[in-house]
């Protein structure tokens, strides 16, 4: 988490002094449990109450309006924003965890964070294999929190409540207004993709040879590309090491960026683990990611989709050459910006 955006993460630990059920009062402060965060909220009516006596010997897990809360045990990732009530403060047990925003940061956009992969997917990793799934305040601590411009926030948000009503905000539109309209009008200085990245084409072991196939290396054809990511479980079929030797394929490394030239043009796809190729596929890997979010760039290659089938050739199987494909243009922007307009279009596909 990035110091002077956010308050540092506080649970309820409240230790011994933690409130027993013979401690709820019909009327008092607040006491949140994980099962009171209902639909984005904190739900007020369902909620146990402390005594204010009480609650004034915790000196921990003190929430207010405007707080961003995360479960953090047992079911964790559930997310609410304290909304404004009757209650000043109120009080959370160990299993919340409160954010709270101090500047150049919207709540709103935080909550919705916390919902997309990129966030859920790190706080599995601290969980996977556990007895008792939780995350430490410590932990928290070490999440990443992309943080865009205050702008580029607000559109988050939009998608985040277009998703909400299981509606699809225009993706094309709103790449538009943050990027500019591909593939001449940029609003930002821009870079070749064959200059950010190597390339190598596929190639089809001959089924004469048998042994050319195996279980060394998935290898997977254009009508695998399409979506975000792509994985062994998505190959139509396995090759042997000297199936790879023997033929014009090559291992692609995993986190590589792959486009349909042939057959499927204009689809593709982030392979999650390495992968062999048919001919029809081209693959860009040694991206530097410190520079360049690898599903940035797959949704500006996205973008170019119209343009790209207007310049398809050939007689009998249509393509386009390997220069035009290394011809795309990618806009430089922060890759904090790339991350988060990464984490807007996972909401965005969510929302179709």
């Amino acid at each position: 988490m990035k110091q002077g955006y956010i308050a540092r993460p506080l649970d309820g630990n409240h230790g011994a002094k933690h409130p027993k059920g013979d401690d709820y009062v019909p009327e008092g402060v607040p006491f949140i449990m994980a099962q009171d965060l209902k639909d984005k909220k904190v739900d007020f009516n369902s909620c146990h109450f402390i005594t204010e006596k009480q609650a004034s010997t915790l000196k921990k897990g003190w929430a207010k309006t405007g707080d961003v809360l995360l479960t953090n045990k047992g079911t964790i990732g559930r997310v609410a924003i304290v909304q404004e009530s009757e209650y000043e403060d109120m009080l959370l047990t160990p299993q919340i965890t409160y954010y709270r925003c101090l500047r150049d940061i919207d709540n709103e956009y935080l909550a919705g964070y916390f919902i997309t992969d990129f966030f859920v997917n790190q706080l599995e990793k601290l969980t996977t294999g556990t007895t008792r799934a939780s995350v430490t305040i410590t932990q928290q601590e070490n999440l990443e929190l992309i943080i865009p411009p205050v702008g580029m926030q607000r559109e988050f948000v939009k998608v985040v409540e277009q998703s909400d009503k299981s509606k699809f905000i225009g993706f094309k539109s709103q790449f538009i207004e943050l990027f500019g309209k591909l593939p001449e009008e940029f609003k930002h200085d821009t870079v070749k993709l064959g200059d950010i990245a190597d390339m190598l084409s596929g190639g089809t072991p001959s089924s004469k040879h048998p042994e050319y196939y195996g279980d060394a290396y998935p290898f997977v054809t254009t009508p695998c590309l399409g979506k975000n990511y792509i994985d062994s479980s998505d190959a139509v079929n396995w090759l042997s090491e000297i199936g790879v030797e023997k033929s014009s394929t090559h291992v692609i490394p995993a986190y590589s960026i792959m486009y349909g030239s042939r057959v499927g043009v204009g689809k593709s796809s982030i392979n999650t683990c390495e992968m062999c190729t048919n001919q029809d596929i081209l693959s860009f890997f040694n991206i530097d990611t410190s520079k360049y979010d690898l599903l940035f760039i797959k949704k500006v290659m996205d973008q170019y989709f119209d343009y790209i089938d207007t310049q398809k050739r050939g007689s009998t199987i249509k393509g386009v050459p390997s220069d035009l494909v290394k011809g795309i243009k990618i806009p430089v922007v922060a890759i904090e910006e790339q991350k988060a307009f990464a984490a807007f279009t996972e909401q965005s596909d969510k929302s179709k």
